[in-house]
């Protein structure tokens, strides 16, 4: 083998058998390996959904950002101190919308540093606008419209109104709502 490829390096890259060994043959594995680890994360995550929606007293809420009102069809809703939730969320408005919940009184904190994320450029270009902060408990990513995201969670152990709303930038101040925990 070492004479063949000895003089011109052409001879071995002009070889179909050679080529198909040295270089498809690899190609073929590594993205087969990308592959079937994607297909490994889709089902684990299918599966984890799965298991988290047969638990027992879980509460199925639908929320939908109401077409050109900038509002939440739900304003309120209750829940159980550690109950699993599973909130499905609709943007039928025309523009893109998220919904996160905070901690109690945080709502305001939460707005204006989401706000504030409108200066800075490679959040602009991100496009989420959800503040890094510990008052943001759950929340769903920036949904463009006509699209649904479902969030899974355990209610906060602790009774309270835990605020929810919209991180655009401006959003806060009109769509929001609150889950009161018992």
């Amino acid at each position: 083998m070492e004479e063949d490829l000895e003089g011109d390096t052409t001879k071995f890259y002009m070889n179909p058998e050679r080529r198909r060994r040295w270089i498809v043959f690899p190609l073929v594995w590594i993205l087969g390996v990308i592959y079937f680890s994607a297909a490994a994360v889709y089902m684990y995550n299918w599966v984890g959904d799965k298991i988290f929606d047969r638990q027992k007293n879980l509460k199925f809420l639908r929320i939908t950002a109401v077409k050109g009102g900038m509002l939440y069809d739900i304003k309120h809703f209750e829940v159980v101190g550690g109950q699993p939730v599973k909130l499905e969320f609709i943007n039928t408005d025309g523009m893109a919308h998220n919904l996160v919940i905070v901690k109690p009184n945080a709502i305001e904190a939460v707005g204006l540093a989401a706000d504030r994320m409108l200066a800075d450029p490679e959040q602009g270009e991100i496009g989420q606008y959800i503040p890094e902060s510990d008052a943001v408990l759950f929340h769903t990513e920036m949904i463009l419209p006509n699209s649904t995201e479902t969030l899974r969670f355990n209610a906060p152990k602790d009774p309270g109104t835990y605020p929810y709303i919209c991180t655009f930038p401006g959003h806060w101040r009109t769509m929001k709502g609150a889950m009161t925990v018992k």
